[in-house]
């Protein structure tokens, strides 16, 4: 999804666009996450663990996308740069933590 994000602000007047596609995705992924956390736990033990990886991950994916914005907010050329080097959150997520 961030590599998406990426190559849509990349194209010529893509960077306000997609900055905004991306904060309107994040309001909609916290409010997710808040129905989701804000639901009794369930009993069974495999069910608690997909609810505990859900909340937990999606809980990094709003991160993240917090994050990036933080970057677009400071332009173009910085969001770019950040890009470049690897800088993003989504490029640096581990999966296997």
């Amino acid at each position: 999804m961030g590599q998406r994000r990426y190559e849509d602000a990349s194209r010529p007047g893509g960077f306000k666009a997609s900055t905004g596609r991306l904060l309107e995705e994040l309001k909609d992924r916290i409010g997710q996450w808040e129905l989701i956390n804000a639901h009794e736990e369930p009993s069974r033990e495999q069910e608690e663990m997909v609810y505990e990886l859900c909340v937990e991950w999606g809980a990094r994916v709003i991160f993240g996308m917090h994050e990036e914005l933080e970057v677009r907010s400071r332009g173009w050329d910085i969001y770019h740069a950040s890009y470049m080097v690897e800088e993003l959150t989504w490029q640096n997520i581990n999966v296997y933590r």
